[in-house]
């Protein structure tokens, strides 16, 4: 388990943590890799990246069972402030009866970044989000241009 704190409060909650016997604290240097992830993570919430990550084909798509594959794949062709329905990703698929199979390969997406399943919704709602409703909604503002997010502190 990893709990991640801002910076100003990180010395206070180790120290709370220490005190109780709850953490061993490994302190290293940022790696390159993380400090190009946070920033990318950042202009992304910002609304100044359209892409989050971009790896064709990705290697979290070979994470899922070959249909889940398929659908992750389909979803992450959806341009960036456009949304797709579970319907219209299933007959993409070719078959339009497995809007329900596309809701739960959405489910069991990896990585809603990298693969964007913000951007399927269902005919009438939101659909349902494995990282709730309101991150929903604020994925989709950001990236019709209301709902600019401020980028994390740096560390």
């Amino acid at each position: 388990m990893q709990i991640v704190f801002r910076a100003r409060e990180q010395q206070a909650a180790l120290a709370w943590l220490r005190r109780r016997g709850y953490v061993v604290v490994e302190d290293r240097p940022e790696e390159p890799a993380v400090r190009a992830c946070r920033h990318r993570l950042a202009a992304f919430l910002a609304g100044s990246q359209q892409e989050f990550y971009s790896l064709s084909p990705s290697p979290f798509l070979a994470q899922g069972t070959a249909f889940q594959q398929r659908v992750w794949a389909e979803i992450s062709r959806i341009p960036y402030g456009q949304t797709r329905t579970y319907g219209e990703i299933a007959k993409a698929l070719g078959n339009r009866h497995l809007a329900r199979a596309v809701g739960r390969a959405c489910g069991a997406n990896p990585c809603a970044l990298i693969i964007p399943c913000h951007r399927v919704v269902a005919s009438n709602s939101l659909g349902g989000f494995s990282g709730g409703l309101a991150i929903k909604q604020k994925l989709l503002a950001i990236e019709a241009g209301t709902g600019k997010v401020n980028p994390p502190p740096a560390s």
